[in-house]
């Protein structure tokens, strides 16, 4: 282990110990590779020094390399030990370093090229080779990132386009949804940080600053003659169909089918993602979250498929029950996704008839 100045770091050394920022929260976790975007995120929190893993350390690991098909393996050991990952990852990283300076320089009013510009590159950076392990899994992996605008836009960005990819959209109104995530959340870039970094719950003082991102990124966006889905994504994405939300009051049959999408995946992605307050959460209580809230807040054919191609993409994945138990993912049940059919050992078990247990993580 060596303690390295951040001036010396390079892309590719991995973190050895986890750093802080100096008010104590969690900035990059022991083991993450550098990339530009942390060496970025360490300038920004005036962080001098870390520590870093030498040679020797890695020869101690001798990790072998899991075939992302190996069911010895987790499902996160089988991704994020697989070459598709890395190259995923600092795509994504490239990624989220340009989407800060964009969303910078058109909040200061100077903008390098138009949003749909700006948005097709770099959305197209991210494009992995054919056979790629897929997107969905890729993404999912990289919840250890604690950003609350540029990473979330990207991811938001991400999610956007598979769910317009699984409702049957063309290849432009996918590249639209997309669009719509990388800029949904520009108006935060006006609310103080103090606000928008607060790793406990806001005051209801702050709660109301808060709420007004998204008319702030509505009026910066349509400053740059934004498309139209765009303006109403980064305006509506709070609200939801049963009348609820911010920030102000509308007509909920009046939300644009794209802010529809947004809402849904800005949601998920926010629920799942790692924060320096808690860890990630498993994506069935999220599922599950979204069934206690009922469909009536959602678009119907948007959030049932959204939710089965999640749910879909854990089958054959090993999880933790809430009992203790370890069990593996055989099908799920379309009345309650949140509750598939798992084999524990000999026992088969189905959750929807067993409400005392439940799917605690995925492993």
């Amino acid at each position: 282990m060596l303690l390295k100045r951040c001036g010396e770091l390079q892309p590719g050394m991995v973190i050895a110990k986890d750093v802080h920022t100096k008010a104590g929260l969690l900035l990059i976790n022991s083991g993450e590779e550098v990339t530009a975007d942390s060496i970025e995120k360490l300038k920004n929190n005036s962080v001098s020094f870390v520590f870093i893993k030498a040679k020797k350390d890695f020869e101690k690991e001798e990790k072998p390399v899991v075939s992302y098909s190996d069911e010895r393996y987790s499902y996160y050991e089988r991704v994020q030990q697989s070459p598709d990952y890395k190259l995923f990852r600092g795509k994504f990283s490239s990624g989220v370093v340009k989407l800060r300076g964009a969303l910078n320089r058109i909040v200061d009013g100077n903008p390098e090229a138009d949003l749909e510009t700006t948005a097709m590159k770099i959305m197209g950076d991210l494009i992995m080779p054919e056979g790629s392990i897929p997107t969905f899994d890729l993404l999912s992996n990289l919840r250890r990132f604690d950003d609350v605008c540029f990473v979330h836009s990207l991811n938001v960005a991400m999610l956007a386009g598979l769910l317009a990819q699984w409702i049957g959209c063309s290849p432009k109104e996918i590249a639209i949804a997309q669009e719509c995530g990388l800029y949904h959340d520009i108006g935060k870039l006006t609310i103080p940080s103090e606000i928008v970094t607060k790793p406990s719950k806001y005051t209801d003082e702050e709660f109301e600053v808060m709420k007004n991102h998204p008319i702030a990124g509505y009026e910066i966006l349509k400053e740059m003659k934004a498309n139209p889905h765009v303006l109403n994504s980064a305006l509506q994405h709070h609200q939801k169909l049963d009348g609820s939300g911010y920030p102000r009051p509308f007509d909920p049959k009046r939300i644009d089918p794209y802010a529809r999408i947004i809402m849904l995946v800005d949601i998920y992605d926010a629920i799942t993602s790692a924060r320096a307050y808690r860890g990630m959460v498993c994506p069935f209580k999220v599922i599950k979250m979204f069934e206690d809230d009922g469909i009536q807040k959602y678009d119907a054919g948007m959030y049932t498929v959204f939710l089965e191609h999640i749910a879909d993409n854990f089958i054959g994945t090993r999880v933790m029950l809430s009992d203790g138990r370890e069990a593996k993912v055989l099908m799920t049940n379309k009345a309650y996704l949140s509750r598939p059919m798992v084999v524990s050992g000999s026992e088969f078990i189905d959750l929807s008839k067993r409400k005392d247990l439940y799917i605690d993580e995925v492993i």
